[in-house]
């Protein structure tokens, strides 16, 4: 008797186990409307999160290091599409940028607001480009130096153009 007793307890765990895996499949399983609405909130977030680009064609940030022939710049790139506790996640980076003759050196300052422009002037007569040297140039302050090709996870590469922030 004691056998029966044992093998009806088994048979009834066994079937509430698997009536209660059963319910909790059905309760927990994602609806077409819960991943459209997950859809839907990527969607939304990337309109204000980009995603990490393919390709990096320039570096945007401080001389920390002046030669004749090149800069090292310190500059942030992204390693993350949406913030992880408020937070936009990044790497910092060293970057080695190699100058040479052909490279353009130049700042750009605003000369006019957009309220002073002449019936025939246009956007462009806002703004001076000026042509610099590597001896203008200043430690501590920001650059963004272009390739002109993609420079993404390289440590070292020869500018274009470096724009000087002042």
């Amino acid at each position: 008797m004691d056998k029966k007793i044992i093998g009806l307890l088994v048979v009834g765990c066994l079937i509430f186990f698997s009536l209660g895996l059963l319910t909790g499949l059905f309760l927990f399983q994602g609806s077409d409307s819960d991943n459209e609405e997950l859809a839907l909130c990527k969607t939304r977030l990337e309109e204000v999160y980009p995603s990490i680009p393919e390709e990096i064609h320039s570096i945007f940030g401080e001389i920390i290091e002046k030669q004749e022939n090149f800069l090292l710049v310190k500059g942030q790139i992204a390693t993350s599409q949406f913030p992880v506790d408020g937070e936009i996640q990044a790497e910092t980076i060293e970057v080695k940028v190699n100058l040479t003759d052909e490279t353009k050196i130049f700042s750009i300052e605003m000369v006019k607001r957009p309220n002073e422009l002449g019936p025939d002037e246009s956007p462009a007569d806002l703004f001076k480009e000026t042509i610099l040297t590597v001896n203008d140039l200043e430690v501590g302050k920001m650059v963004n130096a272009s390739a002109g090709r993609n420079i993404k996870g390289e440590k070292e590469f020869t500018a274009v153009q470096v724009e000087y922030i002042q």
